[in-house]
């Protein structure tokens, strides 16, 4: 089964990063780039959801109670048909450098032959998560272009088209 996983769409690092990329912008161009950044939904279901890829968030265990910062980002179209998984911390606990576990995590996710890592940080929960898909043997790609690094990427015109393409 092919998978994608998107760490932590939540509101405290959406909103950073979208604060982040557009602090010199003026009122208009701060909405145009709020229109742009949602196109995320549209990649993720171009060449993820339907290429039949299995769509799995993973989230804080306070993040579906709305607790504050932990919520999940309402810039993402949840579908149906997606999966959640409860990486079995909290917010707060990241903050403290307090990691999931994820082999016990993966294993949850089996049967997994390809795996597209995706979300928040690049350079830390999204390459740990990638690092042990690789250890267990499974096919795993982490796709900076849609971590933190796309809300700049977008900003800049950046074509996704061509980056997503070979999924």
């Amino acid at each position: 089964m092919k998978s994608f996983l998107y760490l932590y769409p939540i509101k405290e690092y959406v909103d950073y990063a979208i604060m982040d990329e557009s602090f010199y912008m003026d009122a208009g161009q701060k909405k145009d780039y709020l229109i742009k950044c949602q196109e995320i939904n549209d990649l993720i279901d171009k060449y993820f959801r339907q290429k039949n890829y299995k769509i799995i968030y993973a989230h804080f265990s306070n993040s579906l109670m709305g607790d504050e910062g932990a919520s999940l980002s309402e810039i993402f179209n949840f579908h149906e048909t997606d999966n959640f998984l409860d990486v079995k911390i909290n917010f707060s606990d990241i903050k403290k450098k307090v990691y999931p576990l994820e082999s016990e995590l993966l294993e949850s996710l089996m049967p997994v032959e390809k795996l597209v890592v995706a979300g928040f940080h690049c350079h830390d929960c999204v390459s740990r998560f990638h690092q042990e898909a690789l250890r267990k043997g499974i096919d795993s790609f982490l796709e900076k272009s849609l971590t933190e690094q796309y809300f700049y990427l977008i900003k800049t015109g950046k074509n996704l088209e061509k980056t997503l393409k070979k999924y």
